[in-house]
């Protein structure tokens, strides 16, 4: 199975904060390493929305640190 995923995020730092991914790949390896198993297509990407973090989440913190770095 897959071990870790990297991914590709648009994020609009105006509240109310929202992301959405762009790109995604799972690897066989740990931290990205050895072989991409799975990409996820753009068409499945298309279809998706923008999430909205909810106040107090950890993806609102994640979102925040990106806004802020």
């Amino acid at each position: 199975g897959d071990l870790s995923s990297k991914g590709l995020y648009q994020t609009d730092c105006k509240v109310p904060l929202k992301s959405k991914r762009l790109a995604g790949f799972f690897y066989n390896g740990p931290m990205g390493t050895n072989e991409v198993t799975t990409t996820l297509t753009a068409e499945f990407l298309k279809k998706k929305s923008y999430q909205y973090a909810s106040p107090g989440s950890g993806y609102e913190l994640v979102i925040k640190f990106a806004c802020n770095y």
